[in-house]
């Protein structure tokens, strides 16, 4: 297999001891993405991280690279260099969307549903807070478009 054909994955992870809302988005040329967590884990970290979207696709560096490029200028508190996202998961899938290649499919929707739900019932009880505001953005990859919704600086 040439270096331009290489297959791997593409992948978005959480982790129930971090910030709501932050995301680990990836690479890996594993055969079985799931092994990605294990490896991420470490007695430091409480928590085991959760997959939330993995997508196996060809050239997964040429994939991350360009995708990278779209989440930092779409994440507003995106923690430079480290592939680590303040953005929200729906925005993340849309991107995932436009890359050619296979949702993994036991990926738990549920999970990402529950988080995201959390985060709505918080919101919900602070209502004196000022919410984020949202803008929706066009962007392109691989051919095709979507609009995404993106978190605004206030």
């Amino acid at each position: 297999m040439s270096k331009d054909s290489k297959k791997g994955w593409i992948y978005c992870i959480s982790n129930p001891s971090f910030t709501k809302g932050l995301y680990k988005v990836g690479i890996s040329t594993k055969v079985n993405i799931k092994d990605v967590l294990t490896e991420l884990y470490t007695p430091n970290i409480p928590t085991h991280f959760v997959l939330r979207l993995a997508k196996s696709v060809l050239n997964p560096s040429d994939k991350e690279q360009k995708l990278n490029k779209l989440l930092i200028k779409l994440s507003p508190n995106n923690i430079y260099n480290t592939g680590f996202y303040t953005i929200p998961l729906d925005t993340i899938k849309s991107l995932f969307e436009l890359i050619d290649g296979d949702f993994e499919k036991e990926v738990s929707v549920e999970e990402s549903e529950d988080e995201e739900s959390e985060g709505e019932e918080s919101e919900e009880e602070s209502e004196d807070e000022p919410k984020d505001t949202v803008a929706p953005v066009q962007v392109e990859a691989d051919n095709k478009k979507t609009s995404v919704q993106v978190p605004v600086k206030k």
